[in-house]
């Protein structure tokens, strides 16, 4: 089984899963919808992010957003899912409608191959404990099915 994986820099993802930001964007417009993981990588703290993760952390990110502490978010993990409900625009403008994303209660630590917004990740042993203890097992299997077409 292999499911779709957006990565975002750090604190991107921390915005989606505490339902501050829904809308992601940049990349490129894809067909699929459904499902998707959430990998943060391991490169710098993308700035900007953290300074919209500092209003909801009573200006944390404000004075160490570049630099890694214990309070930061992890990087190079999986660190939950979500529904691609949509996205649109051109190519480097793209929007995506994010919803339900759901946190992992243990990040699923993974190799990603480079350079890239989305790739595609083997559902292993440990992601797939994280995905049925978030109650996202069973649209992991559907989103399985239409990557799989």
């Amino acid at each position: 089984m292999k499911l779709l994986t957006m990565i975002n820099k750090s604190p991107w993802n921390e915005l989606l899963l505490r339902a501050s930001q829904r809308v992601k964007q940049g990349g490129n417009v894809i067909n699929h919808r459904g499902l998707i993981l959430l990998y943060t990588s391991k490169s710098r703290i993308d700035s900007f992010g953290a300074d919209e993760l500092a209003v909801l952390k009573d200006d944390y990110w404000a004075e160490s957003s570049m630099r890694q502490g214990e309070d930061d978010p992890p990087r190079g993990v999986i660190v939950g899912a979500a529904v691609l409900k949509d996205c649109f625009g051109r190519p480097g403008e793209v929007e995506y409608d994010i919803k339900d994303a759901r946190r992992f209660p243990k990040p699923v630590p993974i190799v990603n191959r480079g350079p890239v917004r989305w790739f595609s990740v083997k559902v292993n042993r440990p992601l797939e404990e994280q995905l049925r203890a978030v109650g996202m097992w069973r649209e992991a299997k559907k989103a399985d099915r239409e990557l799989s077409k």
